[in-house]
């Protein structure tokens, strides 16, 4: 978003120039959209690969962003619904620059190398 690349317009999708079959690598409004990142917070996640644990953040990141929006682009297969973990399709956006701020200050103020999923929750 803040690249504003003409090429790559912003998206929410992660990697899909990388890809060979040009398909994003991640989905950050619904990270299991690629078969194996969790969407929401769980107890007993599965963080055996920390790329794909790292969707729990880009979700997060997205519904702050944006809120219960469907990108327009997967209306077709996706409801708002299906992009919250509580049922709360009335989440409100407070755009992803405020979302950035809060998110670097969560970071840099509040979290240590040492700071796992139960405490960042």
């Amino acid at each position: 978003f803040f690249d504003n690349n003409p090429k790559d317009p912003p998206d929410y999708l992660i990697g899909e120039g990388v890809m060979q079959d040009g398909k994003p690598y991640r989905y950050m409004f619904k990270p299991s959209l690629d078969g194996e990142s969790p969407d929401c917070y769980d107890k007993k996640p599965r963080f055996d690969d920390p790329h794909s644990a790292s969707g729990v953040g880009n979700h997060f990141f997205y519904l702050l962003s944006e809120g219960a929006v469907v990108p327009a682009s997967y209306r077709a297969e996706l409801v708002k619904a299906d992009l919250v973990c509580n049922g709360d399709i009335d989440l409100t956006r407070i755009t992803n620059k405020v979302a950035a701020q809060v998110w670097y200050r969560a970071i840099t103020l509040y979290m240590t190398s040492q700071t796992g999923y139960p405490k960042a929750r």
